[in-house]
């Protein structure tokens, strides 16, 4: 889960759009191809046209796009994975097959089937003629068994097995760019916190609000929740941030019949009717050891029992929400730092923040034994 999540069309940092249209230029120039497009995949499903290079004059170029009514940018540079209107797409099928198939790509000798159903097919089929494109290949970037994104190689000539070869190398340089572009966007929101976190170090209650509103705000998700372990082994909210409209998240309130920060939004860790929350299950996790992160496809999992599945069903379609993500954490007052410095242990999973704290690590790990009891924050995210 190495994204950040996007609801609307944002644009890359220089750097990786400088990185991926140099690849696009070396599969165009050395491997002769017609012409090579780059994609990035985003938390919406979406596989955004960030980069493309044409043998052909640019000129020529421009008049491919407005005759065939297509667009290099905007609503029309977008497909999406779990939209059926797609599914059709060779980009698509090369992401959506990445692990059924037995090659790590795919290929058509129909151009429009890189942009069904955009555009129109009759003419899109006349300049395929006209630019001789005999083969349209679609390999996926890979990074850590995640797909972030595609190659799109347009060519004159079918590739031999060897060319194919040479298409997944530069796929794997922009994989790889891919992925230290969302580090660093990881990297510089987890300072922002930081920051604001250090301002507000000695009210609790605008810590966990300052954490939540990052996530929400600085992350991209469309949001989240902190529930804090207190006396009794009891899990109540403490904060939360919702992208939007909190109207919404009041009516929604009154049909669960239950606020969201109130005592009847409250589990429990040793009352079996609270055994299947996510949350509880998070920080229960397996022989009294916290999992790591726990998720679900559900919404209700997070705020069953207290909510009726109808309507956490009802939240969930209306956030357009695809993913919801459980993550214990610690606090604990760190040896090696002055007071009031705090360490937060296994607070953030790999895909949200940097693996063993990155260049912000302020101290060692803290053996379990020092740590404090746990919390649990929840995160419904857009599109995960």
């Amino acid at each position: 889960m190495l994204q950040s999540n996007r609801t609307e069309y944002t644009q890359i940092s220089p750097r990786l759009q400088t990185i991926l249209q140099q690849v696009v230029d070396d599969v165009v120039e050395r491997l002769g191809c017609v012409g090579a497009l780059a994609t990035t995949l985003e938390n919406d499903k979406g596989l955004y046209l960030r980069a493309s290079s044409f043998s052909v004059p640019p000129q020529q170029v421009q008049q491919f796009w407005t005759r065939g009514g297509l667009s290099p940018t905007g609503s029309k540079a977008i497909v999406y994975l779990d939209n059926a209107r797609y599914q059709k797409n060779v980009v698509v099928t090369a992401v959506n097959e990445v692990q059924v198939r037995a090659r790590p790509y795919s290929v058509t000798n129909t151009l429009y089937d890189l942009f069904h159903p955009a555009g129109d097919e009759r003419i899109v089929a006349q300049i395929q003629a006209e630019l001789n494109i005999q083969q349209v290949v679609a390999v996926p970037f890979i990074v850590q068994n995640e797909v972030v994104g595609t190659l799109v190689a347009l060519t004159a000539v079918p590739f031999s097995t060897q060319e194919i070869d040479f298409l997944v190398a530069f796929g794997h340089q922009a994989a790889a760019a891919v992925l230290s572009h969302y580090q660093l966007t990881a990297m510089e929101a987890l300072e922002r916190v930081i920051f604001r976190l250090q301002a507000r170090m000695t009210d609790e209650v605008e810590v966990l609000q300052t954490v939540v509103d990052a996530v929400v705000h600085d992350l991209g998700y469309q949001g989240a929740m902190v529930a804090t372990l207190e006396e009794g082994n009891a899990l109540p909210v403490r904060a939360y941030a919702l992208e939007g409209s909190n109207a919404l998240l009041t009516q929604w309130e009154k049909m669960a019949g239950a606020s969201l920060i109130s005592t009847d939004a409250v589990v429990y860790l040793d009352d079996d009717k609270y055994k299947d929350n996510l949350s509880v299950r998070a920080v229960k996790g397996l022989n009294g050891r916290p999992q790591n992160y726990l998720t679900s496809s559900n919404l209700y999992d997070l705020l069953r029992p207290i909510a009726p599945k109808a309507v956490a069903d009802l939240a969930q379609t209306a956030l357009g929400i695809k993913q919801v993500i459980a993550v214990p954490f610690f606090i604990a007052v760190c040896r090696f730092a002055p007071p009031p410095f705090l360490r937060l242990g296994n607070l953030h999973p790999d895909h949200l923040w940097p693996a063993g704290g990155g260049r912000y690590s302020q101290c060692p790990p803290i053996p379990r034994s020092r740590r404090a009891a746990p919390y649990c924050r929840a995160v419904w995210s857009y599109g995960l």
